[in-house]
């Protein structure tokens, strides 16, 4: 009998947190056959939130040791080498999307067909109910490829800085939709369209590039099916990342041997000088 009691217990505990959780996820205004998607959602959430508090704390113990080694060259060759280093910093800090950032551009805003509905209907054979309808409504939708693709036309269009939703745009960034939720740099950045993209460049080229003719847009046709709208803006201003930047398994390579010589067997080249060393030269951008 006591078997019964303590198994009902059990049931009525299970229901209590069923219910629980039920009420957690309608209050966030997500359905209810997304719940194990919400569960890991608001874990997910938790952590990040845990991430951005340390990577605000460790980006202003950067600042104080930058302002104490600043403060610390006494010398005027000392505070020459300074300054030349934090200069450096600062731009290898810009070209990592770790500055903020303004300046003109474009604003992109990608959204699902107004006539979604109605071309799906049309493609499916007259019916707006079925597989065959929903599979033609989805194509009239803005999916996470559709972001990438923007985001990649902007780059080759000559985009200094990119962001997506307010996500800070790097080389590192993911975009994804998980469920109904768009995750950018491990973010929920949005769950339905629209979404926002904002590129700093010059509006001329960054439109000119999206409107190409065979580019993305053309292509898939978002603009027949007015799904995209581009506006330039004189100015737009775009965050820093304020992801986690280590590394847990890629390390730096170490200088390449010369020519003929094995990593093995290979001298140790003498170290080159500021005028032998030759330019650096930017590579491809990542697409």
């Amino acid at each position: 009998m006591w078997q019964v009691t303590l198994l009902s217990v059990l049931l009525v505990v299970l229901l209590a947190l069923s219910l629980r959780t039920l009420h957690t996820i309608t209050s966030k205004g997500l359905p209810p056959r997304y719940s194990a998607l919400a569960r890991r959602y608001f874990e997910l959430e938790q952590v990040n939130k845990d991430s951005e508090k340390q990577i605000i704390k460790l980006r202003d113990d950067v600042t104080k040791l930058e302002n104490a080694v600043k403060a610390s060259a006494q010398s005027d060759s000392g505070r020459l080498q300074v300054n030349v280093l934090h200069k450096q910093l600062q731009e290898m800090k810009t070209l990592a999307g770790l500055t903020p950032m303004a300046g003109p551009g474009v604003e992109v805003i990608l959204n699902d067909s107004p006539k979604a509905k109605e071309f799906a209907k049309q493609l499916s054979g007259g019916t707006d109910q079925g597989a065959s309808f929903q599979d033609q409504l989805s194509n009239f939708m803005v999916h996470d490829q559709d972001i990438v693709g923007v985001v990649n036309e902007l780059k080759q269009a000559g985009a200094e800085a990119i962001a997506v939703n307010g996500q800070r745009v790097i080389a590192t960034t993911a975009i994804r939709c998980v469920g109904p939720v768009v995750f950018i740099n491990g973010k929920a950045s949005g769950g339905a369209a629209p979404y926002t993209i904002t590129a700093i460049g010059s509006a001329r080229d960054l439109e000119g590039g999206l409107k190409l003719p065979g580019g993305y847009l053309d292509q898939q046709q978002l603009l027949a099916y007015n799904m995209v709208t581009i506006k330039r803006r004189d100015r737009l201003e775009i965050p820093a990342y304020d992801g986690p930047t280590m590394y847990d398994y890629a390390k730096p390579v170490a200088e390449a041997p010369t020519a003929g010589k094995t990593a093995l067997n290979a001298p140790e080249a003498p170290a080159l000088t500021a005028a032998e060393k030759p330019a650096l030269t930017a590579g491809p951008t990542a697409q």
